[in-house]
């Protein structure tokens, strides 16, 4: 696999996660993002959104890494390194109006991370069982 069908979605959906994280407070209430999520408790759209935005890019570096260390070194890489990426995020938000860095967010990415690359391992696992051999 070329090193842009490895690493394209990982540096693309990072990208994704950094512009939203710049936009300002009013500029997400003019987007209609609070007006669609008082349909939930505020709380229950953070974690979602940490979950899922972390998750994905997790899932994404996970497929990227390819060494020949095993899958636990691997698995213990990606969530440390898509942590680390929340924590930056967090902190990135402390510079734009009307956001802040939270350390519950933080909490959520990990466990996004966690999860993301739970999943990869496991359907990479489960591709590998399931694929015919070409011998």
């Amino acid at each position: 696999m070329s090193m842009v069908l490895r690493w394209g979605p990982v540096l693309a959906w990072m990208a994704l996660i950094f512009a939203t994280s710049s936009l300002s407070s009013e500029a997400l209430e003019s987007a209609g993002a609070a007006k669609a999520s008082r349909s939930a408790p505020i709380v229950l759209n953070q974690v979602t959104v940490h979950l899922i935005e972390f998750g994905v890019l997790a899932a994404f570096l996970y497929r990227a890494l390819s060494f020949r260390g095993g899958v636990f070194v691997r698995w213990v890489i990606v969530v440390v390194a898509t942590t680390a990426y929340g924590a930056s995020d967090e902190f990135h938000q402390s510079f734009v109006p009307g956001r802040y860095p939270s350390w519950p967010g933080i909490v959520f990415d990990t466990v996004g991370a966690i999860l993301g690359s739970s999943i990869a391992l496991g359907w990479m696992w489960f591709g590998r069982r399931v694929r015919p051999s070409t011998q």
